[in-house]
């Protein structure tokens, strides 16, 4: 049986950044749910990571498979101080990322 490989993504957003701004790029990445009418009508904006599976560990700290690095990764780029490293995935984490949990 081989390893399963995964990757953690650690970013960090550049100091030029704006409070709204970086407001703005989480949105973008993990989604967010609007409200209007005073909360009578909610609708949920999704952003790149709300179809693939991820793990959060703390804030700015991700692990992805591929599909998802290469997504926010580019979406980052310019906007943060980005870190990614492969790492071996345990079981848990496996069935996390295929969805199974």
């Amino acid at each position: 049986m081989g390893k399963d490989y995964g990757y953690i993504v650690v970013f960090h957003w550049l100091k030029e950044c704006t409070h709204s701004e970086r407001v703005e790029y989480s949105r973008g990445i993990y989604g967010y749910i609007e409200h209007s009418q005073y909360s009578k009508y909610k609708y949920k904006r999704e952003g790149i990571l709300s179809k693939l599976p991820y793990i959060r560990l703390k804030p700015g700290v991700i692990i992805l498979n591929k599909e998802g690095k290469d997504k926010l990764s580019s979406y980052l780029r310019g906007k943060a101080d980005i870190f990614i490293r492969r790492l071996i995935l345990t079981e848990e984490d496996k069935n996390k990322l295929k969805g199974e949990i």
